[in-house]
């Protein structure tokens, strides 16, 4: 268990530390500013040096229209553009889960996939200026304190953010001077600021058909890149979202490992469930093995908990015994496939209040209104996205993608990683762009038109199971009226007034 501590990390920095000796080490060649890179031996790594700059992929990378490419192929044809902001435009279309680091001999600059799922960090002290890929790693390697700051200090500790999975908000974390940078922006690490580098042109309403025809392209070259390069083992549900993905690879399904987490040993009640039934049921007519994952949470080794709970100081105990158990297996070289994001930025999970704009308002509505830190953290991003209102963009579309999923979202993935990689195939900038043009009609998240017309393309089959939601048949009659949507806006109002 050597190697659980921070794996697949990284820390750049321009002050020496006490890192472990068999991570990479790699100086910066283009910037005086003596930054040396600390990599963690299975974290992926591609290097790139032409007379202007210097490219660093940490991760791995995807090219979606080109599947054959590598992450060297990528990382090459980034560096024929001629300048940084070139360069960030390029990335649009791009797949996978990286951070970039791009040196020339005026400055050390930073970004990361669409939603962030390779986090990033940075740090900037009197003596030292740091990037990395945790809040937890930058705090232990530079001796960085935690913020007693009163009310972030009673955010951390409070039952409201305990309670719904740790749903941080802002970009400041409980370690003093520890930022987390947050999708959409980038990162000058030698000053120390931040940038918002998309989106710069007006969105426009995409027709449904279009934006299918562009969402299942994107995931259909995902997958096949995805195939060549890794072993997959994809998790499979009774929703929408990875009923697309399972769409999407329908090519693959010899050599996709399906699996479905039944739950607890102790807890044979979720055998019944409707996720457990439709995806039985999909595996056995689609003629493709399914694993059923039996957990047990009285096995987890002492030491693969403490790494844990060490490597990301928002590390939950909901997820460790599936970790443990992917651990136990040996699949640490295999990379699983989710659909998260689908249901937290591309759905509409509530139809209602889509144009609030105050932070009081959206901080009630996470259940955090007497928290004054995420209150003021709401306040703060909306009025660097409210010029984004004239481009036409919905700010809790934005809100969502940027501070509630890139905060959450990326949780998962990141405490994953003392285990094997993740493939999230929605992780693309121009798939996301594309589908919240989309009318909010086509987007309602138990009869979601984006997805199903996706699903019409690739594997239209699919659309013959059923999908596991709440009160499937009412609601289903409720569609045959074209009084769903309605009926769901009125029922949330008077939920949401009884509370």
């Amino acid at each position: 268990m050597n190697n659980l501590l921070y794996r697949r990390q990284f820390i750049l920095c321009n002050k020496e530390i006490n890192a472990d000796p068999e991570w990479k080490q790699i100086k910066l060649g283009k910037n005086q500013g003596n930054f040396l890179l600390h990599i963690h031996p299975d974290l992926g790594f591609t290097q790139v040096i032409n007379d202007r700059f210097e490219l660093i992929l940490l991760g791995y990378i995807i090219d979606p229209y080109e599947p054959d490419s590598s992450d060297s192929d990528i990382l090459d044809k980034l560096a024929l553009f001629h300048s940084f902001e070139e360069i960030l435009t390029g990335t649009i279309a791009l797949s996978g889960r990286f951070a970039i680091i791009y040196n020339d001999k005026d400055s050390v600059k930073v970004f990361h996939d669409a939603t962030g799922l390779r986090e990033i960090y940075y740090f900037h002290g009197n003596e030292a200026v740091a990037v990395g890929s945790s809040a937890s790693i930058l705090a232990d390697f530079l001796k960085i304190q935690m913020d007693e700051e009163k009310e972030i200090t009673k955010f951390y500790n409070s039952p409201e953010l305990n309670n719904v999975e740790r749903r941080w908000i802002g970009n400041r974390t409980i370690y003093k001077d520890v930022f987390h940078l947050l999708p959409n922006h980038f990162l000058d690490l030698i000053p120390g600021k931040t940038k918002r580098f998309w989106p710069t042109v007006a969105q426009k309403k995409t027709k449904l058909k279009d934006a299918a025809g562009i969402i299942a392209g994107i995931l259909k070259g995902t997958f096949e890149a995805a195939d060549h390069r890794f072993t997959l083992h994809q998790g499979l549900t009774g929703g929408w979202d990875t009923r697309v993905l399972l769409a999407a690879a329908q090519k693959y399904l010899d050599s996709i490992h399906f699996y479905f987490i039944r739950g607890f040993k102790t807890d044979a009640s979720l055998g019944n469930s409707g996720d457990y039934t439709i995806s039985k049921a999909i595996a056995e007519k689609c003629h493709f093995p399914l694993e059923i994952v039996l957990l047990n949470n009285d096995e987890i080794d002492p030491g693969f908990k403490k790494a844990y709970f060490q490597n990301n100081h928002l590390a939950r105990p909901k997820l460790l015994a599936a970790y443990y158990d992917a651990f136990k297996k040996k699949l640490e070289n295999t990379t699983t496939v989710a659909g998260t994001s689908g249901n937290e930025i591309l759905r509409l999970l509530s139809s209602i209040d889509r144009n609030v704009e105050d932070g009081d308002k959206i901080a009630g509505l996470m259940g955090y209104s007497k928290h004054q830190y995420a209150v003021d953290s709401i306040n703060e991003w909306l009025e660097e996205c409210m010029p984004l209102k004239k481009l036409n963009y919905n700010l809790l579309d934005l809100f969502n993608w940027e501070q509630l999923f890139s905060n959450w979202g990326s949780l998962s993935t990141s405490e994953q990683d003392i285990v094997r990689e993740e493939l999230r195939p929605f992780n693309n900038r121009l798939l996301m762009s594309t589908y919240i043009s989309l009318n909010d009609k086509y987007r309602y998240r138990d009869y979601p038109l984006g997805h199903i017309e996706v699903i019409k393309l690739l594997w239209p089959e699919l659309l013959e199971f059923d999908v596991d939601i709440r009160n499937a048949a009412f609601k289903k009659f409720l569609r045959l009226l074209k009084m769903e949507i309605f009926t769901d806006k009125i029922y949330q109002r008077v939920k949401r007034l009884i509370k």
